[in-house]
Formats: C-alpha cells, sequence, structure tokens
C-alpha cells in the first residue's frame, strides 16, 4: 500500500509535501512535481530547506500557519510564493494540519499548484478584452468574444441595432441559442474550427432577432490564442 501511495504521488504533476510544525519546521517529504515546481535540483535540497524561503514575503506564511491551526485545513488559497532562484510564482495552496494523539500539531500535508502561467494568460486576455472594448464602441459592427464552449463574454453595443438584444442580454449566453435551425450545423463546424486555430474566412448565415424574424449578416470567426493555446473566437 505503501508503495502504491509513492507511486501516486511520484507521478502527479501537482507538488505534494509534508513538513514539521512550527513556524520554523522544515520539510519532511516532497514528490518530484514539488522538487520542479521550485526549481530545486534534488530531493535532498528541497529538505534541506525552510518552507519559509518559498513564500515571497515569509511573514505571509505566519498568518498562513495561524488560520490553519484555527481551521485544521485550507483549501486553493491563492498564495505568492517563489522558486528556489527567487522568481515570482501564483501558487494554489491547499493543507492540512495533522494532529497527533495529545491533539497537538505534529506536521502539515499540503498540495501545491503553480498556477503563474494561468494568471498572466488571464490578465493578457483581460487586456485583449479591454482593446476590444474600445474599438467596439465606436463600431457599427457587432463585435463579439465568444469561449470554447460557445459562450458570449464580451459584445459591442450595436448587438441591439441588429439583434434587437443589448448586449447585456447577450453575455453569459451560448452564441448557438440566437442561430436559425437551418444553419446552425454549418455554424457548428465553423466555430469547431477557429477553436482549433484557423481563422474562418467571412461567410453569410441567419441568427434569429429578437422579434422573432431571421436576419441575415456576414461573420467570421477568428481565434484568440494568448500564449500558445486557443482561448476563444472573436
Amino acid at each position: 500500500e505503501k508503495e502504491r501511495y509513492k507511486s501516486l504521488t511520484d507521478n502527479i504533476s501537482l507538488g505534494i509535501y509534508r513538513s514539521k510544525a512550527g513556524p520554523t519546521g522544515g520539510f519532511i517529504e516532497a514528490n518530484p512535481a514539488m522538487i520542479r515546481i521550485f526549481g530545486f535540483k534534488s530531493k535532498q535540497e528541497i529538505l534541506a530547506g525552510k518552507p519559509d524561503d518559498l513564500w515571497w514575503i515569509p511573514s505571509d506564511r505566519e498568518e498562513f500557519l495561524k488560520r490553519l491551526r484555527d481551521l485544521e485545513h485550507i483549501e486553493g488559497e491563492e498564495v505568492i510564493l517563489k522558486s528556489r532562484d527567487g522568481e515570482k510564482m501564483i501558487c494554489s495552496i491547499s493543507v492540512v494540519a495533522v494532529r497527533g494523539p495529545r491533539g497537538q500539531v505534529e506536521f502539515y500535508d499540503g498540495v501545491i499548484e503553480d498556477i503563474t502561467e494561468r494568471r498572466r494568460l488571464e490578465l493578457d486576455l483581460e487586456k485583449n478584452h479591454e482593446i476590444l472594448r474600445g474599438f467596439a464602441q465606436a463600431s457599427p459592427d457587432m463585435i463579439f468574444h465568444i469561449d470554447l464552449d460557445g459562450n458570449i463574454v464580451f459584445c459591442s453595443p450595436s448587438s441591439e441595432k441588429i439583434m434587437g438584444y443589448p448586449a447585456s442580454e447577450l453575455l453569459h449566453s451560448n452564441f448557438r441559442n440566437y442561430i436559425s435551425s437551418e444553419n446552425s450545423m454549418l455554424i457548428s463546424k465553423k466555430f469547431e474550427t477557429a477553436c482549433s486555430g484557423t481563422v474562418v474566412q467571412p461567410f453569410d448565415f441567419e441568427v434569429v432577432h429578437k422579434n422573432g424574424e431571421k436576419v441575415e449578416i456576414e461573420i467570421n470567426f477568428t481565434p484568440i490564442i494568448l500564449g500558445k493555446q486557443v482561448s476563444g473566437v472573436q
């Protein structure tokens, strides 16, 4: 059973560790992902270090442990840590306080996920939205941003003139709800093509106006690529 557990923790992509109780308690155990995430060269090196050294602001860990002792466990909290080389990292951390037979905290078991890149992509996406909003306000064309599930996350004010819906009504709804049944299969294929990273050239199709009438419009799908991944379509 112990070997099966070790095999699981060794192959998982999340950092898993056990550390001694107390503000200066060191690491007792760390899996390979933990070593890789923080840039250590070996397990021995990370075990020889102090958990405080991995926090961007060491006093934040003191406050974190204080809350942990009161709550018994903390799940999915976003914290600022740093790598072995001092590079800032944004991580999601979940920790449980493990108590001994007398009720005292003996050690902490934790799981860490490096979400630095995810947060960077989200920031880039928000910047893209801001640029899009500025351009869309003055455009007579309907400009939109759709996530990979087909949900509308941004729509320009001109949507009301073209489709009868103010942008606020379209937000967070699925764009497929406004496509005529005759065009639904075509649009789905075009959308999937854009989601794969290919620009879809302009084509004509029908949308359903708020008053129930069908309106023919021209549209093109352009994938939004952040980093190396498609994050949506506009």
